[in-house]
C-alpha cells in the first residue's frame, strides 16, 4: 500500500479514509519540514526581541497580556494543557483517532501553527506504528476542540518541553471534528452509491421493466407539480379553471363576510341561524312619516 505524503495543503478525504482505516503510512515532504522550520523561526525571534504575542510571549484568558518569564515558558505550556484536559465521556474510536492525528498533523505541515518540526515527526511516528491514545469526545468549547486535543497531546508530548506558542497552536485546532467529519462524508458517499445499486437491484426485481417509471404511469398517480405564484400559493389563473370545473366562484370573501362565515361554522346547530333572503313578494317599504312641529322627515312617533 503506498504511504500517504502530507504537504499541509492538499488532503483528501480519500487520504483520511486511507490513513484511519486502512492504516496506511504517512510521510511529510521535505518542502512541508522547510515550512515548519521557516515559521519556527520567526516565533523564536518574536521571543528574542521581547515581542507581546497572545500565547506565545503572554498569558492567556483573564491574564491577557501578562508577560511570560523566558525561563518559565515550557511550564507556562505544560499547565495550559493540563488545565484544559476537562474531556470526558465515551472515548472516540481509534478510526476517528487516527483521523484526528492525521488532520493535526497536515496543519502542522502548513506551516501555519509556528511548531517545530519534531513535533509533526513525532505524531507521524505515532500514525504510522498505530499507536493506541485515548481521546474523549466530550468537552469541545464549540471554537476548538481543546478539551480533547489535550488528550493527545500529553499522550504524544507529556515528556518533552513544549517551547513558545506550541501548547496553544494545538489547543486551537478543531482536529477532532474535522476527522469525524471526514469519515462521515465518506460514510454518506458509500451509501449514496449503494442507494443506486438497491435501486438498480430493484428494477431487476422488476424483469428490468421500465413500465413503472414511464410517462403513463407517473401522469395516473396525479403528481404533476401545479402552477404557484411568488408567494408560494395557486395563481390565480389555475384557480379560476378549478373553481370553474366546480361550478363554485372563484371571488374570495371580504374580510366582514369572511368572519361571518367563521362565527356561523362555530356556532351550535341548534343556534345556528338560517340567512336571511330577501322576498321578492314583500311590499316596498314606506317613507318616514314627516315631523309636524319641524317639517323635517324624521322617526314616526
Amino acid at each position: 500500500m503506498s504511504h500517504v505524503d502530507i504537504t499541509g495543503f492538499d488532503l483528501t478525504i480519500d487520504e483520511i479514509v486511507r490513513v484511519a482505516k486502512e492504516k496506511a503510512r504517512v510521510a511529510l515532504t521535505p518542502e512541508a519540514v522547510e515550512r515548519m522550520k521557516a515559521a519556527r523561526a520567526i516565533i523564536d525571534e518574536a521571543v528574542a526581541r521581547g515581542e507581546k504575542v497572545y500565547g506565545v510571549t503572554t498569558s492567556v484568558g483573564a491574564k491577557t497580556g501578562v508577560p511570560l518569564a523566558p525561563e518559565r515558558i515550557g511550564e507556562f505550556n505544560r499547565r495550559l494543557l493540563l488545565t484544559h484536559n476537562v474531556a470526558n465521556g465515551p472515548l472516540a474510536s481509534p478510526e476517528a483517532v487516527r483521523a484526528m492525528m492525521l488532520v493535526l498533523l497536515n496543519s502542522m505541515a502548513s506551516g501555519r501553527l509556528g511548531v517545530r518540526p519534531l513535533l509533526a515527526e513525532q505524531l507521524t511516528e505515532a500514525l504510522n506504528t498505530d499507536r493506541q491514545i485515548d481521546v474523549h469526545v466530550w468537552g469541545s468549547m464549540g471554537q476548538s476542540d481543546m478539551a480533547p486535543i489535550t488528550d493527545l497531546a500529553l499522550a504524544l508530548y507529556g515528556d518533552l518541553d513544549l517551547q513558545a506558542g506550541e501548547a496553544l497552536a494545538m489547543l486551537n485546532s478543531s482536529a477532532l471534528a474535522l476527522g469525524i467529519s471526514a469519515l462521515a462524508m465518506a460514510e454518506l458517499r458509500y451509501s449514496l452509491d449503494l442507494w443506486s445499486l438497491i435501486a438498480a437491484l430493484s428494477m431487476e426485481g422488476f424483469a428490468a421493466n421500465p413500465s413503472i417509471v414511464s410517462e403513463a404511469a407517473l401522469r395516473s398517480r396525479h403528481h404533476a407539480a401545479r402552477p404557484r405564484s411568488r408567494h408560494g400559493r395557486a395563481g390565480r389563473s389555475d384557480r379560476h379553471r378549478r373553481c370553474r370545473r366546480s361550478g363554485r366562484s372563484d371571488r374570495r370573501p371580504t374580510g366582514s363576510s369572511r368572519n361571518a362565515e367563521q362565527a356561523r361554522s362555530r356556532a351550535s346547530p341548534g343556534q345556528r341561524r338560517p340567512r336571511r333572503r330577501a322576498s321578492r313578494s314583500a311590499p316596498p317599504s314606506q317613507p318616514p312619516a314627516p315631523d309636524a312641529r319641524s317639517g323635517h322627515v324624521g322617526q314616526a312617533r
